[in-house]
């Protein structure tokens, strides 16, 4: 008997009868599923571990989603059961469509439900909220985090090595790449003076869903909602900016950029942040989704599969054209800020 059919006959066991269900979604961190159940609809969220990150998520999404319930924020999903010991969650259904095209308005709803967050941040049950996903308070945990990634995919690349030798010569080219990168990030630290383990005081941190765009966006006639937060906490606020404009994937447009300008000046722009660290965490930036993207390498992947060698490709080609791209994008952002702030 696998995992959902347990789980199916634990849901009939506290009441749920003629259950219907199909397959939403399933990655590498979790597999969720259309519950249907007298007419009610649920999603079922089944977390599945894996070897790039280990923080406990169903306890982090548990935990947020039922924060913005008591902080009355209805645009969410609601927590119905769960089951921590077989590692599932149950929340309502949200009806609607994900986003496919990316405006003014989708922008501008994004970012007052990130600032409408920080008005929540003096409840006593926000204090207990962990920290988010790759928040690090100090630029040099920043910069030691980022250089884990690079050492797995190093150690990966010692067995991609017995698959394709010039794949392998590919990826140890691209990994060079941004290790020179991080050098030259370290050193211009050490021109500007920067105090690299300063750490950003409780007061300038925020709450954040951290896996943050349009990906995780649902919208129905020009109501909004937001799902997934198996990666929220407490965050450093230069970061969230910088994964919403530095994303691969799912960023905010360059052309809607004002519209993250009431969260700059209230939740960046104090005298614990300077625009020197903001810069710093945009290069970084830069360089840890270049490394992302090569997710898929490490996981779960058996050196002796016959996609490897596409994927591997596929992904290194991809992280080359985002690390091009990025810097053109940077050179703007900065632009801008030191036009306008």
């Amino acid at each position: 008997m696998n995992a959902l059919d347990k789980i199916l006959i634990e849901l009939k066991n506290q009441g749920y009868q003629q259950i219907k269900y199909s397959k939403l979604h399933g990655g590498i961190n979790s597999e969720t599923y259309l519950i249907e159940s007298n007419s009610n609809k649920f999603v079922l969220k089944i977390y599945i571990e894996n070897n790039i990150n280990n923080i406990n998520r169903l306890k982090v999404e548990n935990q947020f989603l039922n924060f913005l319930n008591e902080c009355n924020i209805n645009n969410v999903p609601k927590v119905i059961t769960t089951n921590k010991k077989h590692n599932w969650l149950l929340i309502s259904w949200i009806d609607g469509e994900k986003i496919k095209k990316i405006n003014h308005f989708l922008c501008s709803q994004l970012l007052d439900f990130l600032v409408n967050l920080q008005t929540y941040r003096n409840y006593e049950s926000a204090i207990n909220l962990p920290i988010a996903s790759d928040a690090f308070f100090t630029m040099n945990n920043c910069l030691l985090s980022v250089n884990k990634r690079l050492i797995k995919l190093i150690l990966k690349n010692q067995k991609i090595c017995n698959v394709d030798k010039n794949l392998s010569l590919e990826l140890t080219s691209f990994l060079k790449q941004n290790i020179n990168n991080l050098s030259s990030l370290v050193n211009s630290i050490k021109e500007s003076n920067v105090d690299k383990d300063y750490v950003l005081p409780l007061k300038d941190r925020i709450l954040s869903q951290s896996d943050v765009g349009f990906h995780n966006i649902i919208c129905k006639k020009n109501k909004v909602y937001f799902i997934d937060f198996e990666y929220s906490g407490w965050d450093d606020p230069g970061k969230l900016f910088c994964d919403l404009l530095i994303q691969p994937d799912h960023n905010v447009p360059l052309k809607y950029m004002q519209t993250l300008d009431l969260f700059v000046y209230n939740h960046i722009f104090k005298k614990n942040y300077s625009k020197e660290r903001l810069f710093f965490m945009l290069e970084l930036s830069r360089i840890k989704w270049s490394l992302i993207i090569l997710n898929p390498i490490l996981n779960n992947i058996d050196s002796s599969q016959e996609n490897l060698k596409d994927l591997i490709e596929i992904k290194i080609n991809k992280s080359k054209i985002y690390l091009k791209e990025g810097l053109n994008r940077i050179e703007f952002i900065k632009n801008q800020i030191l036009k306008n702030y």
